[in-house]
Order: structure tokens, then sequence, then C-alpha cells
């Protein structure tokens, strides 16, 4: 059965881009075995196996991500140019594979370091801006990675601290990589399913702060706390995402955010409803109406909040 197709095949059916995990070493496989008690003065696991295996299924399935891993423990494994010979293999995939204009690969080759963003360590969360593409390996469950069966309601993170993870992530320049681990029939747990469900509720309100946008000059308004910025595109409007939605008829207090003669802010989701606003000592006191529908804009989950902050002449906001 041609599993890899019929996965692309369907992913790809509902309108989205394929990728694959690939594991570098097979811990038990002979050669490679064999090259570990060389040390690595051999590397017939690499030209027998990996590499033809790896072009093979780039040539075959068209895959628009290689998401590699696992690069070995022994110095002289975990080397991605002697041994893994991935400047090799890259340079197959980006002039003459099939995917050669689309694809992009990850940073888990070994060292020194290649790929086109980096992908650290297991939920990696810098919490500032990096100047680089990078990406948070995170899961739905609080330690595993694959399904397990005897894990109870509290192994689970919830879909607020999963969107907090998304939020951060991309404020600093990253993307986030949810792990979830399918039943041995290939169906998913339905608490899988409805942290997904929710995170998207929450992404079909407030989207455009995360797929269209760039890093704002500030990340987080570490004063106000539980608050996260991005910026659009063109450089006109900036996002300010609160993990903890004000009380209905009561003020959010920004501290970074300084408003121009010609600020507008408005809540997404609402239409283009306008906030009203004014500064005191303490930062930008941002009013909530009581009439609006709290629950319905967060998606689910009525303590996030997601505001448009624009200005027609593109000052944004002055520093502070």
């Amino acid at each position: 059965r041609d599993l890899l197709g019929n996965l692309s095949s369907s992913v790809r059916a509902q309108g989205l881009h394929m990728g694959y995990y690939h594991s570098l070493r097979e811990w038990y496989n002979p050669l490679y075995e064999q090259d570990n008690a060389d040390a690595c003065s051999t590397t017939s696991f690499v030209d027998d196996v990996l590499l033809p295996t790896l072009k093979d299924m780039v040539t075959r399935y068209h895959p628009e991500v290689i998401w590699a891993d696992g690069a070995g423990d022994a110095k002289c494994t975990h080397d991605s140019v002697k041994y893994w010979k991935a400047p090799q293999f890259l340079s197959w995939l980006y002039n003459e594979s099939p995917v050669k204009e689309i694809v992009v690969a990850n940073s888990r080759w070994g060292d020194p370091v290649v790929g086109d963003y980096s992908t650290g360590g297991d939920r990696f969360t810098p919490g500032e801006l990096l100047n680089y593409k990078w990406e948070s390996c995170y899961t739905i469950q609080a330690h595993s990675w694959g399904y397990d069966r005897t894990e109870d309601l509290n192994s689970f993170l919830t879909t607020s601290q999963l969107l907090m993870q998304l939020v951060s992530s991309v404020s600093c320049n990253g993307n986030l990589l949810l792990n979830l681990g399918p039943m041995a029939d290939g169906t998913l747990d339905p608490i899988f399913e409805e942290r997904l469900l929710e995170m998207g509720a929450w992404l079909n309100i407030s989207g455009e702060a995360i797929y269209d946008s760039i890093p704002w000059k500030y990340q987080n308004d570490t004063p106000a706390k539980d608050i996260w910025y991005t910026a659009s595109k063109d450089g006109v409007s900036v996002y300010g995402i609160s993990f903890r939605a004000p009380t209905p008829g009561g003020d959010l207090v920004l501290k970074l955010a300084i408003p121009t003669d010609s600020t507008v802010i408005t809540l997404l989701g609402t239409g283009g409803k306008e906030l009203t606003f004014h500064v005191e000592s303490d930062g930008l006191h941002i009013a909530f109406p009581t009439s609006l529908p709290f629950a319905s804009l967060a998606g689910m989950h009525a303590n996030f909040i997601t505001m448009l902050m624009s200005n027609k002449h593109f000052l944004l906001f002055q520093l502070p």
C-alpha cells in the first residue's frame, strides 16, 4: 500500500501543503551500527539507505517541507557534512529536484547547522525577537510526542496555553509546529480534535494578526503582562493580542503602545467597531463597552481578544 502517496493526496485535496518528517538515523540498522563502530570512517548507511530514500521520497511525492531529525548522539554521527552529507543532499534538493522552487528544509541535520529555518530544541520559546526565522516545536500533550492511552485530562495543554504559544512565537518572528499523535488506526482522539477546532475558531476571527503579520518593534507588553504584538506587512497597523480580556465596561491598559492624534483602535470580529481610548500616566487606556459579545469574539475563549491599532499617517505609535 502506498501510504505516503495516499496520505499526501488526501492532505492536498483539503488545500493543505504537504511536508515530511524523516529521522536521519535508524538506531538498529546494521549499516548504521557499523558506521558507528567504525567511528564514521564509513558512511554506508547514508550512501546506501538515507540519501537514496530521501531522493526517492522527494521525486515521487513532491513534499514542500523536509523536516530532518535524529542526527545521532555520537560526535561523528552528529556531523552534518562529513557523515550525513546534508549539503550534498540540499544542493540536489534546491537545484535539481522537482520541488526546487518551493521546498524548504529545517535545521536538524547535525552540526554545522544547515537548512532554511532554525528548529532548536523541543518546546523552544525565546520570548524575545530573533532576527532569523525559527520554529517552536510543541505538542498538545504536556509531555508526550505520541498517542498515549494512559494519559488523563491533566496530561493535555489547554487551548489557552496552545494559543499563547502560537501568538508568542509569531510575535517573535517564529512559527508554531504543533504535534499530535494519531491512534493505531490513524484516527485522532477527540481531545486533539477539540483543541484544533477551538484554535481554528479563534483564528477565524484573529487570523490576520497571525497569517498576514510581521514582528513589531515591541513583542510583549511586559509591564501589562499577557499582551503580545504583531504588525501588518505594509507597516500600517499593529495588532495587540491580549490573553486577559477586561471586564465589559472596564479598561485594558497598554504600557508600550503610545497613540498619535490619528490612531484608530478597532476590535477584530466586530465589523470595524472603534474603541475609545485615552492616555494616563500609567499607559494607554482602552475602553471596552458592555455591549461587546466577548465570547463569540474570542472563538469560545472569552479571555482572548485581538485589537487592530491603525494610523493613516503610517506612524502607528510614537516611542514612549
